[in-house]
């Protein structure tokens, strides 16, 4: 099984799935090489004290695609581990807005990925921007 096999596989079943997506769900998840997108609609449970979305979730889903971007690319057997993510808040996020997340791969070296993320909303705003450096490690 390739990882673009094994990331369509995460997206589209209860398989595999990480144990945050029952706290940060999403739908209409799509697997490309080297890059991936999923729906998400935040909730009143991911609110800051001001009334719109919690920074860490912009954070959570835009580390989770930069890195099963990443994963696309790798073996089945490759487990990718996000070493660094750099995050550009563009303008705050509204509760119960559907955002599309992104993730696209930049560079790859033997032991290292390097992608990029967009959170955007319906009209195509961009709301946030990431970078992300992802450590590649070989199974055998």
């Amino acid at each position: 099984m390739t990882g673009l096999n094994l990331v369509n596989h995460m997206l589209n079943s209860d398989v595999n799935k990480a144990s945050i997506i029952d706290y940060f769900p999403f739908s209409d998840g799509r697997a490309l090489p080297g890059e991936v997108s999923v729906t998400v609609t935040p909730t009143d449970a991911h609110l800051n004290a001001n009334g719109t979305v919690h920074g860490g979730y912009a954070a959570t889903m835009l580390d989770s695609v930069t890195a099963l971007a990443i994963q696309t690319l790798q073996g089945s057997n490759a487990t990718v581990g996000t070493v660094s993510l750099t995050l550009n808040y563009i303008r705050a996020i509204p509760p119960h807005t559907p955002l599309k997340a992104i993730g696209k791969v930049s560079s790859m070296t033997k032991t290292h990925g390097f992608s990029e993320g967009q959170l955007v909303d319906t009209e195509g705003e961009v709301c946030a921007t990431a970078k992300a450096c992802c450590v590649l490690v070989h199974g055998s």
